[in-house]
């Protein structure tokens, strides 16, 4: 009988662990077709501001090929944290949503940070532009938002 039981939570444990491995391999995947669009749209409102050496030479660093999607692959993570803090209580498609939102805002605040300091003509290190880490800053914020939304508020007795 136990080895019965055994074996459904061996193999529940296992589907488990393959859906979210799929979703963070999908998760890598669209980062990876992300993360040059992400950094060509700053570089597109900076033409003739800087040189396209900075931006071919961010591109073919290491930290640029595999920071950004390896970031975005770890929003499932980030979900599954939260299921587990939470103790299942969390719908996983808005905690995505909240993480995935968070980190966009943060990304697209330093988006437009850039933009307003290249119109204003004030010199900016475009190399250390660092959108990896204000979209992890965003994602991080957004567990932390999703644990406190989703967690199971004890009553005084």
């Amino acid at each position: 009988m136990n080895a019965v039981k055994t074996n459904k939570n061996k193999t529940s444990t296992n589907v488990i662990i393959k859906k979210h491995l799929l979703t963070i391999v999908i998760f890598g995947a669209v980062g990876f077709l992300l993360r040059d669009f992400c950094y060509n749209l700053p570089m597109s409102y900076s033409v003739g501001i800087i040189d396209t050496s900075v931006s071919d030479q961010m591109k073919g660093s290491v930290k640029f090929r595999f920071l950004f999607p390896l970031i975005i692959a770890m929003v499932p993570l980030l979900n599954l944290f939260v299921k587990k803090v939470t103790k299942g209580k969390a719908k996983a498609l808005a905690v995505y949503f909240i993480i995935l939102y968070c980190g966009l805002s943060f990304m697209i605040f330093k988006i437009m940070r850039l933009i307003l300091f290249l119109e204003q003509g004030e010199p900016m290190y475009l190399r250390s532009m660092n959108l990896d880490l204000y979209m992890f800053a965003g994602f991080i914020t957004g567990t932390i938002i999703s644990m406190i939304i989703f967690v199971e508020k004890t009553k005084p007795e």
